[in-house]
């Protein structure tokens, strides 16, 4: 059971159609179950706070299940300018809110490209 495995990992709220997940303990591995992202295609809010284990390859595994994401909060991970350029390849169409605060693999030079490349974005937190 994929769902009840999520809710104990993580918090889960289904609001109007809309999903939202907010977890600290979902790792990399687990981004790539394929049970896992077909039953959360549709969701729109992903945070994933203090994951020092999500990586540009765990980026690379959120592109590819969750292509409908409008807020991605990826603060104190450790993406790369790589992982954001992929971000902007994916969700420019949707993303409106990028949060990757401390985050000491990103560069000014990859936060002033994301917010050239992301035209909806109306909210980035790099602090």
């Amino acid at each position: 059971m994929v769902y009840k495995t999520v809710v104990a990992m993580s918090l889960m709220v289904i609001s109007r159609g809309n999903f939202y997940c907010v977890s600290n303990f979902i790792s990399q591995k687990q981004l790539y179950q394929p049970t896992l992202s077909d039953h959360f295609r549709e969701l729109r809010m992903l945070s994933l706070v203090l994951g020092s284990e999500i990586t540009d390859a765990s980026v690379a595994a959120i592109s590819k299940c969750y292509s409908n994401l409008e807020l991605l909060d990826l603060s104190g991970s450790s993406i790369s300018d790589m992982g954001l350029g992929m971000i902007c390849n994916v969700f420019p169409e949707t993303l409106t809110r990028l949060l990757v605060a401390l985050c000491p693999n990103i560069t000014s030079s990859g936060i002033q490209f994301a917010t050239a490349q992301l035209p909806l974005l109306g909210l980035i937190d790099c602090g």
